[in-house]
């Protein structure tokens, strides 16, 4: 069984930064931002399967002391809550406690740093750790950092472990370069990019998100105008339940689930006598799915592959329930973490 756990809003587009390899081209001129009464609405209708709730953006901590009474409502509501913020506004120890400790009172329960080379640009690395500083020292909080590395980078998970105070506390995952958004327009130079591995998507139905733009994904909405992967186009809160059980059913989605983008890139190829790009190629899920949703090549024979590959698809999920039920093999993966900032 496919659970969705995690439930990510993209409460605005909008960002003070410019970052080269935003895939949401976030700055601050975006003026996509989600109302506050339909994240509330929407709160109140997610029932019991979501335990985990994620504010995210471009910045969440541009929304001020809306974002603490977000944190309130969805803390009252019976959920944890997760923040994903660039550290912007950390320039010293005191701003990062007067931003901080109001959404720790309010019940906030983690929060992820997504700084890299990138992110470097506008935020120092003394910023970042003025707010794991406070972090760490005056509250509870399960802390993260999201970096992102394309093959020369500067920042890795190593480094930061050795830089960041009391980094033995701190998870940190380290994502690879993707050329969607921002990226595949000021990045498409890069040569050398790090490698990684394409796989089940660990996001599809597991972590649906309400877009900026008020699109209902089945995904973390990295490529958020992507019409296959929407489960409702203009979403109005009501009826996420039956909504997330829908996409639940949708063999698009199975599919991503249990083999990936790149999976079915390499299907349809072989099976159709289309140029598959090599692993090497592609940056990650992320920049597969683009590939496969957003060339017309691949879009084109894509029902036709569903529609034969419907048994193998329904087959192949329900050994995988029957092995996690057994206790033979781990939970399906899960999202570890947002990477939508």
């Amino acid at each position: 069984m496919i659970t969705a756990s995690v439930f990510a809003f993209h409460v605005t587009y909008a960002c003070p930064l410019t970052c080269a390899h935003c895939c949401f081209r976030s700055s601050p001129q975006s003026k996509e931002r989600l109302d506050f009464e339909l994240i509330k609405k929407t709160i109140g209708n997610l029932g019991n399967e979501v335990d985990l709730i994620v504010f995210t953006g471009g910045e969440p901590f541009l929304l001020g002391n809306e974002l603490v009474k977000l944190v309130d409502f969805a803390t009252r509501s019976g959920y944890a809550t997760r923040i994903v913020t660039s550290g912007y506004f950390a320039r010293d120890i005191e701003v990062a406690r007067l931003r901080l400790l109001p959404l720790v009172e309010a019940g906030l329960k983690e929060i992820a740093v997504s700084w890299d080379d990138y992110h470097e640009e506008f935020v120092r690395f003394e910023d970042v750790k003025n707010l794991i500083y406070v972090a760490y020292t005056e509250t509870a909080l399960k802390i993260c950092v999201n970096i992102v590395r394309g093959g020369n980078s500067r920042w890795t998970k190593a480094r930061l472990a050795r830089l960041l105070p009391n980094s033995q506390n701190i998870d940190i995952f380290e994502s690879p370069l993707n050329m969607t958004g921002r990226a595949s327009d000021r990045l498409k130079s890069t040569s050398v990019r790090k490698s990684c591995e394409l796989g089940p998507c660990p996001y599809v139905i597991k972590s649906p998100t309400l877009s900026a733009d008020g699109h209902l994904l089945a995904c973390c909405g990295v490529i958020p105008n992507t019409e296959r992967l929407r489960i409702v186009s203009d979403f109005r809160g009501e009826s996420v339940q039956e909504q997330i059980g829908f996409a639940k059913k949708n063999l698009l989605f199975k599919w991503l689930s249990v083999q990936g983008p790149y999976s079915i890139i390499r299907w349809i190829g072989e099976r159709y006598g289309l140029h598959v790009p090599d692993r090497s190629e592609i940056g990650g899920n992320c920049e597969a799915c683009k590939r496969l949703f957003e060339g017309e090549d691949f879009q084109k024979f894509l029902d036709s592959a569903l529609e034969e590959m419907s048994l193998p698809i329904q087959s192949e999920l329900l050994q995988l329930e029957s092995l996690v039920n057994a206790g033979l093999v781990k939970q399906m993966a899960e999202p570890e973490t947002s990477v939508n900032a």
